[in-house]
């Protein structure tokens, strides 16, 4: 009887390899990229074709590769990082482990030119399916250019997992702007499909680096920290609380400038902005924490995503000290850039005024202009008795009414009167033997949603022209999202324009959310979209009907609530917002007179 356990072959076990490396090309371009800072890079060039599954090139201005050890730098576990067990205790480079070659080369076709200072020419390897094919000699300057094609030919079970092109780019795009950010020395380009994406000047200033990945708008709004505590010290930036977004992508986190995820931390930090920020809200961040090698283990995720810090919990409770602090020193009144005072000066009296915009003054206006389609709303009692009539008609000639009839019937509107508005939040209707209590935000949300949604399904959205183009500075991901779902987006109403490399001109805008800020309203619709994996149209109206409608707190005057009370109650299903919240409560006057014991 023969045993059943075997060694597998060298072949097998490469591919095993790659699975743990390699999942996907954002997989093989962080491992190219950081084997080029690890070089010591400082310029790093980067190009992808369709996601990177066609093609990806890497090329540096590194030390290079000496061609006797291009084969060894191919085998499983052959690496220049560490020499003895030892030494992963005191790790200080991206990678080590010597597998990101091999691995990458046993899923794909890998050419490797390569050029150390010393030598007069470069050496071109080229590998198929991990074997050697030819090398030769080739002309470049100093440094390592890497060039991957056909992705996973050889291995079509991995294959059929990835995405399409467009968001296997958005993930590689994501894999490069935190290297960027992580590495400011190092002067990044990047170009998907013969465009370029990233791009940064490698001065080390990471300010600059976080303006050219994520544009001046969260470049201005953005506050410094630089601090240090006994085990560790931090520094970055983070964003002022108006600045926070629907989702986290726009957070970074480095240890011992390492891009990792780690949740604790993460948590440390959003816990700095409780009662800052609204809940569902995410704070900007770029910090860099350094921690002293013999308290982190890098060697727990063969990606290196993963890290584990000896003291962990002394560090979240002082990392969400230091945050908190930065906070609260920030002198400057918390308001977007975009919007800041314009100081006008006096030639006559030398002196300074400060003109501040009113953020309640774009809801001063709201009324029955909220959308254009419904005309004639002002006249809503007459269309209600007509309505009234036809249902009670139809009543009459089929022997029963249907569900929308009952709805209307039932919930019929008149007679009521306002009884007034109370925590400028709610709004109390007086009707026969009941008191309905609105909620103005959610009811208003509803009407907006509904009105969204039939223009969306009935391919009847009006887009108002706005005068001037409003610039929304986005990132080079969201670029790229924004393109693959240019359709929706411009069906939903929406007409914009590319202007230059990560901003885009909005010109046109559904005539239903004119009353909000545009710009918060369409990068809301973004963040959302990308959060959400299955149903996005839904989510990008709910999202647009939030923004529109009138908030909490805001005082509105008895033609508004009339206007809001009425309009609600036109609906199929007038109860629940699209979240799911109630719109208003009904209390009858059993209910009152049992509260105050008059019933017992």
């Amino acid at each position: 009887m023969s045993g059943k356990i075997i060694i597998l072959d060298e072949f097998t076990s490469n591919q095993i390899a790659a699975g743990e490396v390699v999942e996907r090309p954002a997989s093989v371009l962080k491992e190219l990229i950081e084997n080029s800072i690890d070089a010591g890079a400082d310029r790093i060039e980067i190009e992808i074709k369709n996601g990177g599954i066609g093609y990806i090139k890497v090329s540096d201005n590194g030390k290079g590769i000496e061609q006797e050890d291009i084969p060894m730098a191919f085998e499983r576990h052959g690496t220049s990082k560490i020499r003895q067990i030892s030494d992963l205790s005191n790790i200080t480079t991206m990678g080590f482990r010597g597998e990101a070659l091999p691995s990458i080369a046993s899923v794909s076709n890998v050419t490797l030119t390569t050029r150390t200072s010393e030598n007069e020419y470069a050496v071109k390897a080229v590998f198929e399916a991990l074997q050697l094919k030819s090398i030769t000699k080739a002309a470049r300057a100093p440094g390592t250019t890497v060039e991957v094609r056909n992705l996973f030919f050889n291995t079509p079970a991995r294959y059929k997992f990835l995405k399409g092109d467009i968001q296997e780019t958005r993930y590689c795009t994501d894999i490069v702007l935190r290297l960027a950010l992580a590495n400011t020395h190092a002067a990044f380009i990047m170009i998907c499909n013969n465009e370029e994406v990233i791009r940064t000047n490698g001065d080390s200033e990471l300010i600059n680096s976080i303006y050219g990945v994520y544009g001046r708008d969260i470049a201005n709004d953005i506050i410094k920290v630089n601090a240090q505590s006994e085990g560790f010290s931090v520094s970055g930036y983070i964003g002022k609380p108006f600045a926070s977004r629907g989702n986290r992508q726009h957070q970074s986190l480095f240890v011992n400038n390492r891009y990792v995820k780690y949740p604790e931390l993460n948590i440390s930090i959003e816990r700095a902005y409780e009662t800052r920020i609204m809940k569902g809200k995410f704070p900007f961040y770029v910090l860099k924490l350094d921690i002293p090698a013999q308290n982190l283990d890098v060697n727990v995720h063969p990606a290196k995503t993963e890290v584990k810090i000896s003291n962990i919990s002394d560090i979240f409770g002082k990392l969400n000290f230091i945050i908190k602090e930065a906070l609260d020193k920030e002198q400057e009144v918390f308001v977007p850039s975009s919007i800041k005072p314009t100081y006008i000066k006096s030639e006559e009296k030398k002196e300074e005024k400060n003109t501040i915009i009113d953020f309640n003054d774009q809801l001063s206006k709201f009324s029955e202009e909220v959308h254009q389609i419904q005309q004639n709303s002002n006249i809503f009692n007459e269309q209600k008795t007509e309505y009234k009539e036809q249902t009670k008609d139809n009543a009459v000639n089929t022997g029963k009414f249907d569900k929308e009839n009952i709805i209307k019937n039932e919930y019929d509107i008149k007679p009521y009167k306002i009884a007034g508005q109370i925590f400028n939040t709610y709004i109390i209707i007086d009707k026969n033997e009941y008191i309905y209590i609105v909620d103005q935000h959610a009811a208003h949300e509803k009407m907006v949603y509904e009105l969204l949604k039939k223009d969306y399904e009935n391919r009847t959205v009006i887009s108002q022209q706005i005068m001037v183009p409003i610039e929304v500075v986005i990132t080079s991901t969201e670029m790229q999202f924004i393109s693959q779902n240019s359709e929706f987006i411009r069906r939903v109403g929406f007409d914009y324009s590319e202007f230059g490399k990560n901003s885009i001109l909005i010109r046109e805008i559904p005539s239903t959310i004119n009353e909000c800020d545009i710009k918060d309203a369409f990068k809301a619709m973004l963040d959302d979209m990308q959060n959400e994996r299955k149903d996005k149209v839904h989510t990008a109206l709910y999202s647009l009907a939030c923004k529109a409608a009138v908030k909490a707190n805001k005082k509105l005057d008895e033609k508004q609530m009339q206007y809001i009370f009425e309009n609600l109650m036109k609906l199929d299903n007038p109860f629940t917002c699209p979240h799911g919240r109630p719109t208003m409560i009904k209390m009858t006057k059993y209910d009152f007179d049992k509260f105050f014991k008059r019933i017992v």
